[in-house]
């Protein structure tokens, strides 16, 4: 067999070459290459085809993850990845979701369900937990929730209902906001803290306190939010979560104030409010005695009233952001957010 390919593809004669300047390919070995070539780019397109197409209910095309003529396609289509599981199903354009669809977890698990433009999760959609609940509807913009939307419990149950942007809830939407319309947004356990002349309302399902007292422009004025307290060390702002102190001076520049501060009782309150991983931040505690007959309303009767931290203070897009350090060159535990003199 050998022998007679050998002679087949020996030349016989010049008319059996390919001239490219001194160089001569034989004819023959170069139609068996072209057409070897081609053999092996079949099996290729075919091994990348889809896997197998069935038809009738949701019967759409199956593609692997690294299909290329996936990246032709448009239409409906199953995912898979490289092991076989479900990534995806629904639209599909240029080999990337695009139009209505639901992505899977490697588990099986549902991810999401909604809009898709280019891969990333794109309009309004559902996010899922791990346990098949609900954990966010909403609106995205370019893979994040950005917009109005509604976050749930781990049970799937609506918490608050609110606005969103980079991916994280707007707190600064909270302040100055009447305490009412706060309670409409807002679902979720809550706790009610009475001091002297204000209030302190903790909202544990979005890690936050606001404080509030009645504005005294008229008697028809409402308690208002005066200032929102964010129970994380971690600041978002620019498309990240900020928690380096450096950073927090890149992204505001100079600091309104900065240093040493005795806390006020909304202060005081917040910080007993967090969790044990943040107030381990700190080397003074924050002890507050509450009385009352409700578990959800309680009423301060002491605190620390010479408690002192580090805080640093940034002004930026009419807001006052006070973040409560460490030390002088430490971390943030918690934040502070109040209307600054631009509003």
């Amino acid at each position: 067999m050998n022998g007679k390919l050998m002679q087949y593809l020996k030349p016989r004669d010049a008319k059996d070459y390919y001239r490219a300047g001194r160089i001569l390919v034989s004819k023959r070995l170069a139609y068996v290459l072209t057409a070897l070539l081609l053999i092996f780019g079949i099996i290729c397109l075919l091994g990348s085809w889809p896997v197998y197409f069935a038809w009738g209910g949701q019967g759409y095309p199956v593609f692997s993850e690294d299909s290329f003529p996936l990246k032709f396609y448009k239409g409906k289509a199953r995912i898979l990845d490289r092991e076989g599981k479900l990534l995806y199903i629904g639209a599909v354009k240029k080999g990337a979701a695009d139009g209505e669809g639901a992505s899977y977890r490697s588990d099986g698990s549902l991810r999401y369900r909604g809009h898709f433009r280019g891969g990333v999760y794109e309009g309004d959609g559902t996010l899922y937990r791990e346990n098949g609940a609900a954990e966010y509807r909403g609106s995205f913009h370019d893979g994040k929730r950005e917009g109005m939307g509604t976050l749930c419990d781990e049970r799937g149950q609506p918490v608050y209902e609110g606005e969103f942007l980079e991916d994280e809830l707007l707190y600064e939407k909270l302040v100055g906001t009447d305490t009412k319309e706060i309670s409409g947004a807002y679902e979720g356990e809550q706790c009610i803290y009475q001091g002297a002349s204000s209030v302190c309302v903790f909202l544990p399902d979005i890690q936050a306190v606001y404080a509030a007292g009645q504005r005294k422009k008229s008697v028809e004025d409402g308690w208002k939010a005066e200032g929102v307290y964010v129970l994380k060390k971690v600041f978002a702002a620019g498309g990240k979560n900020i928690s380096d102190i450096e950073e927090l001076k890149e992204y505001f520049g100079g600091a309104v104030y900065e240093g040493d501060t005795i806390l006020r009782f909304e202060d005081v309150t917040a910080m007993s409010l967090l969790e044990e991983e943040l107030s381990e931040l700190y080397t003074e505690t924050a002890d507050v005695d509450t009385a009352g007959e409700y578990e959800d309303a309680r009423t301060v009767t002491d605190y620390p009233r010479d408690l002192e931290l580090y805080v640093r203070s940034y002004e930026k897009d009419g807001f006052l952001y006070t973040f409560f350090c460490s030390s002088r060159e430490g971390t943030f535990g918690f934040y502070l957010i109040e209307e600054g003199d631009e509003l």
